[in-house]
Parts: structure tokens; sequence; C-alpha cells
């Protein structure tokens, strides 16, 4: 086993240019935190064939995720709701200054 913690996003392409067929990840480590949000996301988002994705790929920390599939890893948590809360007023706002328009 590798003993990869966490995927960063630039590690893959993430286009249909991407030709990897199969994807062995088997009992690494994983970080499930937000730090490993882009690859929690880039696996729900391609149809890859990762063997055992549901048993073997699993999380090594922190602890209280210690042993929990990756692809259970909840991403809501990652949210932060007062930027959210920002960029739907900026958001809004410029809906309605461009409807004015």
């Amino acid at each position: 086993y590798n003993k990869l913690p966490i995927i960063n996003q630039s590690t893959f392409q993430w286009g249909p240019e991407n030709k990897l067929k199969t994807l062995y990840l088997l009992r690494n480590p994983f970080q499930c935190t937000c730090d490993s949000l882009d690859f929690i996301i880039w696996i729900g988002n391609n149809r890859k064939i990762i063997p055992r994705l549901t048993t073997a790929v699993t999380c090594g920390t922190p602890e209280k995720a210690k042993g929990k599939p990756l692809v259970l890893f909840d991403i809501e948590q990652c949210v932060n709701d007062n930027q959210a809360f920002k960029m739907y007023v900026l958001t809004s706002f410029l809906v309605i200054a461009f409807m004015f328009v």
C-alpha cells in the first residue's frame, strides 16, 4: 500500500482527456477532512473503476472517521455557512441590479 493520506486535485486530469481505467486505492489511510473534498468529488463525478471503493478505501484520520468508507464522508460539513450567505446576498444583488439595467 502507498500510505497516501490525501490526493490533490492536480494529481489527475478532470476532463475527457483522462484515460485512467482502474485506480487501486485499497487500504490507504485517507484523511477524511475538507482538505480531501476535491478528491471525494472527483470520485463521485468520474465513472472510474476503483476496486472495493465502499469497503477498502477508508478513512485513516481523523480518529472519529477511522475505518469508515471515504465515499461516505459528509461533504456538507465543508460548506462555510457564513461565506455561502455572503455569496447568496451578492448574487441576489447582482440579479436585481441587472433586472433594472
